[in-house]
Formats: C-alpha cells, sequence, structure tokens
C-alpha cells in the first residue's frame, strides 16, 4: 500500500513537472528572450512573430517574478498583429540589431489607433527600449499617413512610461502616442520620417522628452495637447524634404484643460516645414489662468518655416497663451519672422 502511494506521488510529480512551461527551465529570471535563431525562449521564423513576442509578454504577465522581454538580435521580426504590452511592471527592449518591422499590407484600416506596440488596459511602469521598429510606409502606401493608422508605439491610460534608446522610422503614424499618460519620458531615440509626430502626448501630465533626434515628415517633432508640467530640451528636430514636408518643430496646443507650466529650452530646431515652434490657444474661451507662463530659452531656430504657401512661419508662431517668457534664444535665416505673434 505504501508503495503504491509512493508510485501515485512521484506520478503526480512528474505531472506536474511537465505542466511547467520550458522557458522556466531555460531562463534566470527575470528575463524572458525572444530570438530568431532558435536560441531564444520563444523563437521566431520571421512570419508573423506578433505570435511569440505576445506569447512571452504573455507569460511575463502571468509569471510576476520575470520582468523582461529581450528581443534578441540581428534579426527582423515582422509582425501581422499588435504586440500588446499585457502587464504592469513590464521591460520590452532588445538589441539595437532587433528590428521590429510591420508586414507588407497589413490591412488593420477597419479601425484607426491600432499600433504596432501597445498596451491593455491601464497599467504603469513600462519601458520600451533599445530596438528598432520599421513601420514599412513603402509597404503599405494604400494607407494615408497622419490619420492615425500603425503609430509606432501606443498607450492609453498609463503612468510612469519610458521610451528610450529606439529607432522609428518610415511610419504612417506617430513614434509614441500617449492619451491620458502620467510620468513620461521619452529620450535618446532616433526618429526619421515617420507619417505624423515623434512624440504626441494627449491631455497628459508630467512629460519630458529629451537628446532625440527627429526628422519630420508629415506634422512634428514634438507635440502635446492639452497637457501639462511638459519639459522639451536638447533635442534636435529639423525636416525632410517629402511631398507632405512636415509641420513645427514642436507643437503646443490648447483647445481645453490647464497649461500653465511648460519649459522648451536647448534645442536646436532647423529646416522646418511649419514654425520652429508652434504655440497655439483656440476653441472656448478660457481664463488667462488656464493657459499661460510658457517658458521658451536658449533655442537654436534656424531656416524654420520653408513653406511658401502658409504665412503662419517663422521662428515661433503663437497666440492664445498668456505670459509667455521668450528669451536667450538664436534665430537665423528663419522665414518670415523671428517670433510671429
Amino acid at each position: 500500500m505504501l508503495n503504491r502511494k509512493f508510485v501515485i506521488f512521484f506520478l503526480i510529480g512528474c505531472l506536474v513537472l511537465a505542466s511547467v512551461p520550458m522557458v522556466s527551465c531555460r531562463t534566470s529570471a527575470p528575463i524572458i528572450y525572444v530570438a530568431g535563431d532558435g536560441s531564444g525562449d520563444f523563437n521566431c521564423d520571421g512570419k508573423a512573430d506578433d505570435v511569440q513576442i505576445n506569447q512571452a509578454l504573455k507569460f511575463v504577465a502571468e509569471n510576476p517574478d520575470y520582468t523582461t522581454v529581450y528581443l534578441k538580435g540581428p534579426f527582423t521580426y515582422t509582425i501581422e498583429n499588435t504586440i500588446y504590452i499585457q502587464s504592469s511592471n513590464t521591460v520590452l527592449e532588445g538589441d539595437s540589431a532587433s528590428v521590429v518591422k510591420l508586414v507588407d499590407h497589413a490591412g488593420w484600416t477597419n479601425s484607426p489607433m491600432i499600433p504596432l506596440i501597445g498596451s491593455k488596459g491601464p497599467v504603469t511602469n513600462l519601458t520600451v527600449r533599445g530596438f528598432e521598429i520599421d513601420g514599412n510606409h513603402n509597404g503599405n502606401t494604400e494607407t494615408p499617413k497622419g490619420k492615425g493608422y500603425y503609430n509606432c508605439i501606443y498607450f492609453g491610460q498609463v503612468k510612469n512610461i519610458t521610451v528610450c534608446n529606439m529607432y522609428m522610422h518610415d511610419g504612417h503614424g506617430d513614434g509614441l502616442r500617449i492619451h491620458y499618460g502620467e510620468n513620461i519620458q521619452f529620450y535618446n531615440n532616433t526618429i526619421y520620417n515617420l507619417g505624423h509626430d515623434g512624440l504626441y502626448a494627449i491631455e497628459s501630465q508630467n512629460v519630458e522628452a529629451w537628446n532625440n533626434t527627429i526628422t519630420c515628415r508629415t506634422n512634428s517633432g514634438l507635440r502635446v495637447w492639452n497637457s501639462n508640467h511638459v519639459k522639451f530640451h536638447d533635442n534636435f528636430i529639423d525636416s525632410s524634404y517629402d511631398k507632405d514636408a512636415g509641420g513645427p518643430g514642436i507643437q503646443i496646443q490648447k483647445s481645453s484643460a490647464v497649461m500653465d507650466d511648460i519649459e522648451v529650452y536647448n534645442n536646436t530646431i532647423h529646416n522646418t516645414f511649419g514654425p520652429g515652434l508652434w504655440l497655439i490657444g483656440y476653441g472656448s474661451s478660457y481664463s488667462r489662468e488656464e493657459a499661460q507662463n510658457v517658458h521658451i530659452h536658449h533655442n537654436i531656430f534656424y531656416s524654420t518655416g520653408t513653406n511658401p504657401s502658409i504665412d503662419w512661419v517663422g521662428g515661433i508662431v503663437t497666440s492664445g497663451f498668456y505670459d509667455t517668457l521668450i528669451e536667450n534664444n538664436v534665430f537665423d535665416g528663419v522665414y518670415l519672422s523671428l517670433i510671429h505673434i
């Protein structure tokens, strides 16, 4: 009888061990590796690689001892659907030679705001860093730019977000779009020829962007709308000569909500199709206290406002904000006017 019980317990133990994912035996916490050469905990073949990446993120979400999904390179991870970060306290990172690329003719046009990388529900403490996102505009020319399709990264209702050391390029939409965010850090990124803004924070608080190199194609490099407690500093922003040409280097925009703590400094803004910086308040009437205290200082604006078809160009174009302090900036070769009010 004792031997029979031992055998039963032994068999149950074997079944329990067999049910444990192989990944737990191969990787030391807290990192789960995704690879294209067979060396990962989850392995991809260059087709619909979002499946394995989402499996890795699901594993991290269900196993709190793990925090990080790491994309090994060199490899191009072709995705046919969105990569979803599924839990708080998650890091998605990769080698600089790891590329997440949208498949040709993705066809995600049933509704906009479906990103290449997104989140599920309200989450906190997310980091995306270190790898490349290829928006594959030329493989999806049937879809218009700047209409909300194929944003590289889009998070809604999030707190404590870091996006850094990324290379995002040739897309239809934004690099990072945040809606209802708080404590956003965007730094050391290279943004080239996206279809909308490099960073676009909407109705968000505590937004900081620095040390980014951004070449605009359709709209602006850095943009906030109805957001407060914002610092944009030490960025280099210019524009490419695309037929859509780009807009302002930096866009600060209010239609509702309070915006009374904005600082823009130590940026170099060059060759933008629209103004170097566009500070605009509009919509229903509002009190002075709702749009004030913007400080713009120690920036360099040169050859900004190259669009010959509009008259709201120059170094800085502003209206609708009060008590704006513009000081210690350098303007060189800007079109139409240094400061247009």
